[in-house]
């Protein structure tokens, strides 16, 4: 049936107009919003066109390119592509009423990439742009002294090259040949303390990262309610773009004026405009017209879309539209004024021509002008008054610019953001997410990869392929007679006809002829005309391939091209394609994309043929294959690496204290919950929490990062004791000599080992054939790899205690220091230790433990298995001290001289001793199977490995599992409830303790050992002497907060996922599966009848999860 009512255009044209639908109400989806006033809408684009461009590149363009004669270009491609354009995405944004994306796949959907492309320009944007406010933001607090830092050459950062330039005509102090100013020494070693090149990108600026954090801030709260916020912010009344797109015109006005009154000024003035009609011959000269339009005008950014979407039906965008673009034009040419009036003024105090002292970009910013303010009295203050300007033109682009984007998502999924503070979230993602992409910028090398992004993410080519397609689908797929019927719809005349043919003729050919020119005449990018890039210039032309192959995938859309047959029927009827907007209500998405469903439904179900063909999930045969696959999985190289070296470390005995406190109110409570868990829901790691608690699955997904780092790293400690036992089948030890050559550092990974790789194939191929047959081979293997191991560990013992001088390594392993108990990191080594050795927050336990039978008392196996491993730890360091004493007598040294942990243990100490032993390669061997069989059980260059065994698994992560895990069994789920469960499986109820740690001591324990690790908090640095380069320590935390960021993650994505009111929504999620077995279904033993039973599974669980959901 055909809900369209009849409605008439101006010209008495007839036209469907589709009626008002109120979706408001029923899914709770917020009002789309639009401007209070005219004035906001002026205001929020004069904004985002009028910015730094026109102050640092327009006035440089104009004295580059002949002067006054450079108008004639620029005023051509103003009136044929400029307004144009300009009024095009605005006057699109307004008939549509959507954002940069969902307006074109209304208007028409087959060229809906054109909206992808912008989009794709304005992401790229937003990360680089904001840049430049850091840098402005740093300007401005350091120009709060009474001599600015960049006027004399007596700071830690400047060299001996360093020449300060006179206030007197001429007079210079040079004194050689390599002679630098004051301010470029503050721009390249102070602030931007500049790498070599982009190779080296060196540490993060954080003086930096501290203004443009500041900078995101700013901009986040400037548009985080919408438009209203946009418009207007009700701080006082203090309205946002009234403020930051008016005051940048008085700064203008003030340093026009001071500008003027200088000395020099009408020197400079007149090098800018005197005219050189010579130049006009170079096609130079109107390609840089040209992309100067397009850059400053913000076309082809989907922001005028974004913004003109906004603005009420009847408003007249043409009249809005033609006084923006003058207004742009004309503070174009009034900065020129300012800005060559001091560089006039700063040519004439150094006796040097104006084109030395002329530059563009951020050389104008951040060289010329700091260098010219240098030289005026008072100069703090117009330091402060320049940058306060700079900051204000560049943060309403960028906020506009952010804006734009969130429009585009939130009118892509309506249903999922344009609810109660989800936009707010989506704009804080993608501040978020631009921040700390847009650190890489900030770094010593950063520069070169800002430039990167300048000079190709929104170059002149992306925005005149952009523009070629806009206005070829308006003009003659949409009709370009047909949107000036929209337009005369909107404001009641119609335009100009030149603009109805530069869409149709000029424009398209303007901008194809400066395309291809652009093409012809490419460069490849340099910096400071002297350093060229490397490899990075593939990267770079990614970034333009990203923008126009996202064009033209998107071209391909099935949509269009599903759609192209109703295009060509509605273009030949006249007849708008979709609706027109005549009240901001109308545009109700009705044919919106489907949101996309991140997580498979819970309750699908398989066809009978399907089950047929699943197999059984399996279960262990026997109560000893559990054992054994948990112990070889808990019982690994940490254990004789690591705990012994903590021992001794922290105070001897005395370490057992706050060891065995960790081990009773952290340990076995956890251990035993994720056994319970995985035994009770017979799932593996993330499908358990999902049942248990949907809000929370995003547990299981942090564990299953964590062990998918784990599984890259940890058997490289198998490839290289692979390595050390092939190598032990030797006459002498191959390591007793020094013919080797090593890397220097992670920057230098050098060749590949090919021993090591085909070490590591080896290990991966033993471990495949472990594990492929599933539990039913695993039990059987892991009755060799978790038996061996003691053996040779006691083997090892007996050796060493027998050693000389194995009595005194013994004792300085035992001997207790309660002194070192007062040391809060004690307490924190013991904590870790716990987590790393008994594999918690892994998912390995929740998924061994899913394996048992129901009825196992897994209780039992728990606290026996935790005590093993900590039996095993102590063992182990009377094999490892014994050794150790006795190389420490062999070598005349104290133990602590030759005590080390983790792979040095393994790989240095280790070996060195078993030198000084008659028979030395069989006890090498016997000790690197020994390591072997202990990597392999829980198996499942070095600087890298570092980086993952200090970052993806560390004790940070595991704590913050850990503190959700207990939390989210005792506390949302019902530690009573759990504690249900366990009783009917096990037949009676765990020590009490167990679950005063879940609901106290352990997320306690765990909070406070958290934030302790978070404030002693070092950066790795291999062997105490290499410090990581600051990308390492990127991918370090990225490593770490991969694995963290999964549960907040997956607790948002559940939230947007679920239906309903929040309340609603919440309750569902803690809600568990209905499917899980509650304990009266389980009282009911093979003989019991139905009614025996009580209710039957599903309604049971209904009940108590109604009745017990602790939140």
């Amino acid at each position: 049936m055909d809900s369209r009512v009849l409605g008439t255009t101006s010209n008495g044209e007839t036209k469907p107009v589709y009626p008002v639908v109120e979706k408001a109400e029923e899914d709770g989806t917020l009002e789309r919003g639009h401007w209070n006033n005219k004035m906001e809408f002026v205001l929020s684009v004069a904004g985002e066109i009028i910015g730094l461009g026109n102050v640092w590149r327009f006035p440089y363009l104009c004295y580059k390119n002949g002067g006054g004669a450079f108008f004639i270009p620029y005023l051509i491609f103003l009136f044929t592509c400029g307004i144009p354009v300009f009024l095009l995405e605005t006057a699109l944004g307004q008939y549509t009423s959507q954002g940069g994306i969902t307006a074109w796949r209304k208007i028409c959907p087959i060229f809906e990439g054109i909206g992808y492309a912008s989009q794709m320009i304005v992401i790229l944007l937003n990360i680089y742009y904001i840049i430049v406010l850091a840098w402005a933001l740093f300007y401005l607090f350091s120009s709060f002294t009474i001599d600015l830092p960049w006027g004399t050459c007596h700071h830690e950062w400047n060299t001996e090259h360093c020449v300060e330039f006179q206030r007197t005509n001429g007079s210079l102090n040079v004194t050689s040949e390599n002679a630098t100013s004051p301010v470029i020494e503050f721009w390249e070693r102070r602030v931007l303390k500049i790498s070599d090149g982009i190779q080296h990108l060196g540490a993060l600026r954080w003086e930096l990262a501290l203004c443009l954090l500041l900078a995101w801030v700013i901009c986040y709260f400037c548009i985080w309610k919408g438009v209203k916020s946009t418009g207007k912010v009700r701080v006082g009344e203090l309205l946002v773009v009234y403020f930051t797109a008016t005051f940048p015109y008085l700064m203008l006005v003030v340093l026009l004026i001071r500008g003027v009154t200088l000395p020099g000024a009408a020197q400079g003035i007149q090098f800018y405009l005197y005219p050189n009609l010579t130049r006009l011959w170079d096609p130079q000269v109107w390609m840089d017209a040209g992309t100067q339009i397009f850059f400053s005008f913000a076309i082809c950014l989907g922001c005028l879309t974004a913004l003109g979407s906004y603005n009420k039906y009847h408003n007249n965008c043409y009249r809005d539209c033609m006084a923006l673009c003058f207004l742009n034009s004309g503070t174009s040419f009034v900065a020129g004024f300012a800005i060559f009036s001091i560089l006039g003024f700063m040519s004439q105090e150094q006796g040097v021509p104006i084109s030395e002292v002329a530059e563009s970009g951020p050389g104008l910013a951040f060289i010329a002008y700091p260098r010219a303010v240098v030289m005026l009295p008072f100069s703090p203050l117009w330091a402060c008054c320049f940058f306060f300007m700079v900051v204000l033109l560049g943060l309403d682009s960028q906020f506009v610019c952010v804006e734009s984007l969130v429009t585009a998502l939130v009118d892509m999924y309506p249903r999922v953001f344009r609810k109660k503070n989800r936009r707010e979230v989506l704009i804080l993602g993608v501040s978020v997410t631009s921040f700390l992409v847009g650190l890489v910028m900030l770094t010593e090398g950063g520069m070169y990869v800002f430039q990167l992004f300048d000079y190709y993410a929104a170059s002149g080519m992306c925005l005149l392929f952009v523009a070629i397609f806009e206005s070829l689908c308006v003009a003659w797929v949409y009709g370009a007679g047909r949107f000036y019927d929209n337009i005369e719809d909107m404001i009641g005349y119609r335009p100009w006809p030149l603009i109805k043919y530069c869409w149709l003729f000029l424009t398209p050919a303007v901008c194809t002829a400066t395309f291809l020119f652009s093409l012809i005449k490419y460069t490849p990018l340099t910096y400071n005309k002297k350093y060229t890039y490397p490899w990075s210039l593939f990267f770079s032309d990614g970034d333009n391939n990203c923008t126009l192959a996202t064009h033209r995938f998107a071209v391909g859309l099935k949509r269009g091209c599903a759609s192209l047959n109703n295009l060509v029927y509605s273009q030949l009827s006249g007849l708008p394609v979709h609706y027109m907007a005549m009240d901001r209500k109308v545009a109700v998405h009705e044919d919106g994309p489907p949101v996309v469903s991140w997580f498979p439904e819970e309750g699908e179900k398989l066809d009978q043929e399907g089950k047929d063909q699943v197999k059984d999930r399996g279960q262990w045969t026997n109560k000893m294959e559990f054992v054994l696959s948990v112990a070889g999985e808990i019982i690994g190289l940490g254990n004789v690496w690591r705990f012994p070296y903590l021992c001794y470390k922290n105070g001897g005995g005395a370490f057992f204290i706050p060891y065995f406190i960790f081990f009773l109110t952290c340990g076995i409570p956890v251990f035993f919950l994720e056994v319970a868990l995985g035994q009770y829901t017979s799932q593996g790691s993330v499908t358990a929490w999902r049942k248990i608690c949907p809000l929370l699955q995003g547990i299981g997904m942090a564990s299953v990062v964590i062990e998918a780092y784990l599984n890259v790293y940890y058997i490289i400690i198998l490839a290289w004791a692979l390595f050390y036992l092939f190598s032990s089948f030797t006459s002498e030890l191959p390591w007793t000599t020094c013919t080797n050559t090593w890397n220097t550092g992670i920057h230098d990974l050098g060749a590949l080992r090919w021993e090591l790789a085909l070490c590591l194939l080896l290990a991966w191929v033993i471990c495949y054939f472990c594990i492929w047959k599933g539990v039913k081979i695993t039990g059987k293997v892991v009755y060799f790899t978790a038996t061996f191991p003691y053996l040779m560990l006691i083997i090892l013992l007996i050796r060493g205690v027998t050693l000389p001088g194995a009595y005194e390594g013994i004792i300085y392993y035992l001997k207790p220091d309660l002194s070192r108990l007062k040391d809060p990191q004690v307490w924190m080594d013991a904590g870790t230790q716990i987590f790393f050795s008994f594999a918690i927050c892994q998912g390995c336990l929740t998924a061994l433990g899913s394996y048992n039978k129901y009825h196992n008392n897994c209780y039992k196996d728990c606290i026996a298995l935790c005590f093993l491993n900590s039996a095993t730890s102590f063992v182990a360091g009377f094999v490892v001290f014994s050794i150790l004493g006795f190389m420490s007598q062999e070598q005349g040294v104290p133990i602590s001289e030759v005590a080390e942990s983790g792979p040095g243990l393994a790989f240095i100490a280790f070996p060195k001793a078993v030198t000084m032993m008659p028979l030395s390669q069989l006890w090498s061997c016997l000790f690197f199977i020994m390591l072997i069989f202990l990597g392999l059980d829980s198996q499942g260059g070095m600087y890298i490995f570092q980086l993952f065994d200090y970052y993806a698994s560390s004790g940070i992560c595991l704590l913050f599992l850990s503190m959700f895990e207990v939390i989210c069994i005792s506390w949302v789920y019902g530690a009573d409830r759990f504690y249900d469960n366990v009783e009917d499986m096990i037949g009676y109820r765990p020590w009490p303790l167990v679950k005063i740690s879940w609901l106290f001591l352990t997320p306690g324990l765990c909070l406070a050992t958290f934030f302790f690790s978070l404030s002693k908090y070092t950066p790795l640095t291999y062997n105490n002497i290499y410090v990581y380069p600051p990308w390492g320590y990127f991918i370090g935390w990225f490593l770490a907060l991969s694995s963290m960021a999964c549960v907040p993650l997956f607790i948002i994505i559940t939230l947007l996922k679920t239906q309903g009111s929040f309340k609603k929504r919440l309750r569902q999620l803690i809600t568990p599966d209905p499917s899980l077995p509650q304990p009266k279904q389980h009282l009911c033993l093979d003989g019991g009848t139905t009614q025996n039973c009580g209710p039957s599974p599903v309604k049971e669980g209904l009940i108590v999860v109604e009745k017990e959901t602790h939140l």
